[in-house]
């Protein structure tokens, strides 16, 4: 196990679990823990010097409100630590701090007990700087990261030059390209391109965009 996933409640686990995917997507071992930081201090110390000595290089730990059981780890382990400060939403309703407690309280932690901080309800970003410290010891995971931001960034720029929206290229990338990226090894995932045409069809210049779609990636002639 590589990456050891810790939440305070299940009612985390909606937020948490977007770690959990990227980690996957990248073939990463993880394993994810419910575990109150305040009801149930003794199994978490007990579950921290298990998933050491499981060999996990780094712990990801998600909690809202006060937020302890990011700090708590920290202090329990020479591990990194990377919290995820999160919205309280209980039943349906936010406690009016949008997550800043948790944030703040994740954030603010005293003098060599240091845990790293992504934004509030960021489990992805957790996820990718796990992956970056995994990279450190692993240039097989360093080439796929490398590989994986060069194929995001030409992605982007074709979205932008094209004249479509941004939020149009975040929303078809997670879907439907991330993943098949990672699991086709960076190769055959770009011949198909459905969820790319579906997502241009409505603007007014699709036809030419497929057809630099086609160009760019190039892809067979089967796909359009």
């Amino acid at each position: 196990m590589k990456v050891a996933i810790f939440m305070g409640s299940k009612s985390d686990s909606d937020t948490m679990k977007k770690a959990a995917e990227v980690l996957k997507e990248f073939g990463v071992e993880y394993k994810a823990y419910v575990i109150s930081a305040h009801r149930a201090g003794d199994l978490l110390v007990k579950t921290i010097a298990q998933v050491e000595q499981a060999g996990t290089q780094v712990i990801i730990a998600g909690a809202g409100l006060s937020a302890a059981l990011p700090g708590v780890i920290a202090s329990r382990t020479v591990l990194p630590v990377i919290g995820v400060p999160l919205e309280c939403i209980n039943p349906g309703k936010s406690n009016g701090l949008a997550g800043m407690d948790a944030l703040l309280s994740i954030v603010q932690m005293p003098p060599q007990i240091p845990v790293a901080t992504v934004g509030i309800n960021s489990a992805k970003n957790a996820a990718y700087l796990a992956l970056q410290v995994l990279a450190l010891q692993s240039p097989e995971l360093k080439q796929k990261l490398i590989e994986f931001w060069e194929l995001v960034e030409d992605y982007y720029n074709f979205f932008t030059e094209n004249g479509l929206k941004p939020e149009d290229a975040r929303e078809v990338l997670p879907l439907s390209i991330r993943t098949r990226l990672v699991q086709c090894g960076f190769h055959k995932a770009w011949n198909n391109f459905f969820n790319l045409r579906c997502a241009t069809a409505a603007h007014p210049n699709a036809q030419a965009i497929a057809k630099k779609l086609k160009a760019l990636f190039k892809a067979e002639e089967k796909f359009y």
